[in-house]
């Protein structure tokens, strides 16, 4: 992944730490997937990444019924965005794919706008 937020960034979007999959100091973080969790009126956002593929999986629930649940790969930049009041996750994918910038807004609201190409 060519660019990628500081941890402190995602920290601050997520307003919690990242679980990691593994505990094992000797492998960089590069390689194993960690992901953030936050809570927000009764909607929990569930984000995994792992860097070394380009790989990221998304899962929105509101009131425990899942409402998206995306595996997406190729993801090649992740920028953290604040911006007139909003808060955002922006993922860019290669661009061999036909996907386009995924924006996962997290203030003041919950949404997700993304599309494809053909």
């Amino acid at each position: 992944m060519d660019i990628f937020p500081e941890q402190y960034e995602l920290i601050w979007l997520f307003e919690s730490e990242p679980q990691l999959s593994d505990n094992d100091d000797s492998i960089s973080i590069y390689y194993k997937p960690f992901t953030y969790q936050l809570t927000r009126n009764n909607f929990s956002i569930c984000c995994t990444f792992l860097l070394s593929y380009g790989d990221l999986d998304l899962l929105i629930s509101h009131e425990g019924n899942t409402i998206v649940d995306l595996h997406l790969t190729s993801a090649i930049a992740i920028r953290v965005r604040k911006d007139n009041g909003k808060e955002l996750l922006e993922v860019d994918f290669r661009h061999e794919t036909t996907m386009k910038t995924l924006y996962l807004y997290l203030k003041p609201h919950i949404y997700v706008s993304w599309c494809m190409e053909y």
